[in-house]
């Protein structure tokens, strides 16, 4: 089944059991095999998100679908605010489909698409930022809006606040500011962590949408 299907699916679940007279629209669903929460309250499987709704996951990822097209999956122990045109990480890290028109913000930086269609994965880790192109091309801006580089697809760029520039690896090119490159094969190993753990954590999610659209 392609995501597509997956994500009319989930969508569906979650948007028929929110009541009719809800005021707030409902921007997408988020689903999990598993408990996380929502808001501060826990959920288990489906949950209806809104405006700056704040997911955070544990032990389980939890993919998100959002109405306007994109999706995104959090991996575990992961903290986001999702609104219907940006996502904001607060903790963990975070694969984001189809990312026309759709950012990422984290710790100020804001990582948007350079190309169609464009995948990235983008991960918290040590006070610094990561970014991973995983299909096509992405811009990273710094917090004052200027942008610092384009990391292209199979590369991978660490941003870290109060340090110029970025520690980046092949196929990230300068947009303003220096940008210091990671010596030898650092970028190859960035690239293969931040996105295998996302890639790890993406199969139990999967799973649990895949089996909630087949027993229904």
């Amino acid at each position: 089944m392609n995501l597509t299907c997956l994500r009319i699916v989930a969508m569906a679940t979650a948007l028929s059991a929110g009541p009719a007279f809800a005021v707030t629209p409902v921007i997408g669903v988020a689903s999990a095999f598993g408990s996380f929460t929502v808001n501060s309250s826990r959920v288990a499987g489906n949950s209806n998100l809104y405006d700056g709704s704040q997911v955070n996951t544990g032990a389980t990822a939890s993919q998100i679908f959002l109405q306007g097209g994109p999706s995104m999956l959090l991996a575990t122990n992961t903290g986001a605010a999702v609104y219907t045109d940006h996502l904001v990480l607060t903790q963990g890290s975070v694969r984001v489909d189809n990312m026309n028109k759709y950012d990422v913000q984290a710790l100020g930086y804001r990582i948007a698409a350079d190309e169609p269609n464009a995948q990235a994965a983008v991960r918290l880790r040590d006070g610094a930022v990561e970014v991973a192109g995983m299909s096509g091309a992405v811009r990273v801006f710094d917090p004052g809006g200027a942008m610092l580089t384009r990391v292209g697809a199979g590369t991978a760029a660490s941003f870290k606040p109060g340090q110029t520039g970025a520690g980046s690896g092949g196929g990230a090119h300068s947009g303003g500011g220096a940008a210091g490159a990671i010596s030898g094969g650092g970028h190859t190993l960035l690239y293969a962590s931040i996105v295998l753990g996302v890639a790890a954590a993406g199969a139990g999610a999967a799973a649990y949408v895949i089996t909630s659209s087949t027993s229904r």
